[in-house]
């Protein structure tokens, strides 16, 4: 869990594509940025809010971040 965390403070403040798995054949895209990050889950800000999620969502693989730098 330390390692997940490690790697999503170095994503804080870049441009992502965050690539949410809901289930169910459900997959949502968006751009955003890691806003904040407490202890048990991380904020992503994009032009349709702030969303909240969990490191273990990571670790799953229902989270997804990519470089949104690149088009």
């Amino acid at each position: 869990m330390d390692a997940c965390r490690t790697r999503i403070a170095a994503l804080c403040g870049r441009e992502l594509i965050v690539v949410v798995n809901r289930g169910r054949n459900k997959v949502e895209k968006f751009r955003g940025k890691i806003r904040d990050m407490y202890d048990a889950v991380f904020t992503v800000e994009s032009e349709n809010g702030l969303s909240c999620f969990a490191y273990s969502d990571v670790l799953t693989k229902n989270v997804k971040f990519l470089d949104g730098a690149v088009r």
